[in-house]
């Protein structure tokens, strides 16, 4: 790759990994050229990247903004027609490049004693739990070939750590992981966690994705076979209808319309120590509301029934959980800017044996219902658990 070429791989490396503060392109070939400088910054504008040219003239500047794949195409053609010299400012250092008049080109990196922050609005990322160069990324459509994280990609990415990083405490007590995905779609999780614990456990694995769509299916279990992730699995089947054999770990992200119940359905019969789920889906419980039935009036207006049903669906979630046995918690795994569903349940417990519903907590939720005028729920009504 000669430097020119090598020096515009620089530039889209940059992008992709965000590090890119600042190009500058000076030195005009033309003594006459109106352009003398051209001062260069990544930027987003309607939540896509987009290059700020300021075309510096000698009594004015012009500024315009290009999408990067237009962009570096300027940049190519200044600086085969129009500049002899480039300096790309990056967290890592300068990269200079020089282009003589008899043809020759030359590059040089100077490390910054100080780490410039490209002037982007969004947030940089801190150190990851997961690596980006872990091959798994590049089979998953996340890196480029030298694992960089795509832009589009980067949000998810955060997400899927964030996810492992509050999760991953809660295998040190188990003595192998027997885990199942329910509704796992295109498996991204599936795929960092099992890379994540055989990365950073000595411990027997058996991991299932279930997915009801049979195309994911199939590309899942290529991608896991390319990767050879030997124990990493994936079937078509419903959640209500599967039947796990044996689990002790069972996780459901969004899992839509009934499947968050059916999921901790499973996991609760199944008598799994660890339960992991963001929920998804309140229509039902907004369904079996009665505001004229309500103790309060609570739900009086319309936006605020919507967003009490979530709440109390999610309160209804966990207190099941709880009542058989399960110490729960519910958290806020990213902020509401990457996603709007956010929630995360995390319930463990310790025994192996399965355990019956604490009927004074049953109570506790049956009255809760009863209270915000919702006529039932149902995961209890799954469960065919009463309240006193």
């Amino acid at each position: 790759m000669n430097p020119l070429d090598k020096y515009i791989q620089l530039i889209q490396d940059s992008l992709i990994s965000c590090t890119l503060s600042q190009i500058s392109i000076i030195n005009p070939l033309r003594k006459d050229a109106s352009i003398r400088k051209v001062q260069i910054k990544p930027i987003e504008l309607k939540e896509k990247l987009h290059l700020s040219f300021i075309f510096k003239h000698q009594t004015k500047d012009i500024t315009k903004n290009y999408l990067v794949e237009e962009a570096i195409e300027h940049i190519k053609t200044d600086l085969t027609d129009n500049f002899s010299q480039s300096i790309i400012s990056t967290t890592s250092g300068e990269y200079h490049l020089n282009i003589f008049p008899n043809g020759k080109i030359k590059l040089k990196h100077k490390p910054n004693s100080k780490s410039a922050k490209p002037n982007l609005k969004h947030d940089h990322e801190k150190k990851s739990l997961l690596a980006s160069k872990d091959p798994i990324w590049n089979l998953l459509g996340f890196t480029n070939d030298r694992g960089l994280i795509y832009k589009d990609k980067q949000k998810k990415f955060r997400q899927i750590n964030r996810y492992i990083e509050i999760i991953k405490n809660n295998f040190e007590a188990l003595e192998s992981f027997d885990i199942v995905d329910m509704g796992c779609g295109k498996a991204y999780l599936s795929f960092a966690l099992y890379s994540h614990l055989t990365k950073n456990f000595n411990k027997p694995i058996r991991f299932q994705g279930i997915e009801l769509r049979k195309e994911l299916v199939e590309l899942n279990n290529r991608i896991s076979k390319e990767a050879k992730f030997k124990d990493l699995s994936f079937i078509c089947e419903s959640i209500e209808n599967y039947q796990p054999k044996n689990l002790n770990v069972l996780i459901a992200l969004h899992a839509c319309d009934m499947a968050t119940d059916d999921s901790i359905l499973k996991g609760i019969k199944g008598n799994a120590q660890l339960i992991v789920c963001s929920p998804c889906c309140h229509k039902q419980v907004r369904k079996s509301l009665k505001p004229e039935h309500a103790k309060n009036n609570i739900n009086k207006y319309g936006i605020l029934q919507e967003r009490q049903c979530e709440i109390i669906t999610d309160v209804i979630r966990a207190g099941v959980l709880e009542a058989y046995g399960y110490k729960t918690k519910v958290m806020e795994f990213i902020a509401t800017t990457h996603t709007p569903k956010n929630l995360l349940i995390v319930a463990s417990k310790k025994s192996m044996e399965p355990s019956s519903p604490d009927s004074h907590k049953i109570s506790e939720l049956y009255q809760s219902l009863e209270d915000h005028g919702i006529e039932n729920h149902y995961l209890l009504d799954k469960l065919k658990i009463h309240g006193g």
